[in-house]
């Protein structure tokens, strides 16, 4: 680990720090920062241990210059415990020390890891812009009917996107015209329960639940998830179901 000449104190709003905590329990047991070339942003980058989906997180209006790490579940609960809206998060060689006026909970550093996790390089033909409550709703609703994998369809003729899912017990679909841009013909697979799990984080988080999700995908790729109007990057990738 390397050695901090000072301790760093940042002040995080509550609902950063719950979505930080959150997608990170959702996915692994720990999460390590990581440096984003010449910037300090507070960045992480990780991906689940059956590589099915990958979360690319960046506060952009937060520096940092320590190496640190933390275990998810633990971050979770600290954070959950906090009633005020701000809270001050400083870094020490051993600890990280979540504060307010009101209370002080300390969780261990687990320090540097050096592990690079490159994203995924992929030109998409397919762009769609929804509400995240309505994608969060399509994705809740079918996985209620038993479904386990999601198919999305696009095509650059009626500009419209095709939810659709079967199981044992028949098939359903939903389709929206909101396909803000589309080449050729589109479709692929992709699990809900991966996609319900990160969705819901979003839909119940005061600050993003009422913002657009932009979903690119092309057939047989990951499907990328960003949110639209929110200050900070974050990024979900799920790798596609391929059948043989």
């Amino acid at each position: 680990m390397s050695e901090l000449m000072q301790n760093e104190k940042i002040r995080f709003e509550k609902t950063d720090l719950e979505l930080l905590s959150k997608s990170a329990a959702f996915m692994v047991d720990d999460l390590h920062n990581f440096e984003n070339g010449k910037n300090c942003y507070f960045s992480f980058k990780t991906m689940d241990p059956s590589h099915v989906c990958l979360l690319d997180l960046e506060f952009r209006q937060i520096e940092v210059l320590s190496k640190f790490g933390f275990q998810a579940d633990k971050l979770k609960e600290a954070v959950k415990s906090f009633d005020n809206d701000l809270i001050d998060l400083e870094i020490t060689n051993d600890k990280l020390i979540l504060s307010d006026a009101n209370q002080k909970i300390e969780i261990k550093n687990l320090g540097e890891f050096s592990n690079d996790t490159p994203l995924p390089k992929l030109d998409y033909t397919s762009n769609t812009i929804m509400k995240i409550q309505e994608f969060y709703k399509v994705l809740r609703d079918f996985k209620k009917l038993g479904c386990d994998f999601i198919t999305l369809e696009s095509n650059e003729y009626n500009h419209s996107m095709k939810f659709s899912s079967k199981n044992d017990d028949g098939s359903q679909y939903r389709n929206f015209e909101n396909v803000t841009n589309c080449i050729g013909s589109n479709e692929s697979n992709y699990s809900i329960e991966y996609a319900l799990g990160f969705m819901r984080i979003l839909a119940t988080n005061k600050a993003t639940k009422n913002l657009d999700i932009q979903m690119e995908y092309s057939s047989q790729k990951p499907l990328k998830l960003s949110i639209r109007g929110y200050k900070d990057r974050i990024n979900f990738y799920l790798a596609p179901r391929v059948e043989y």
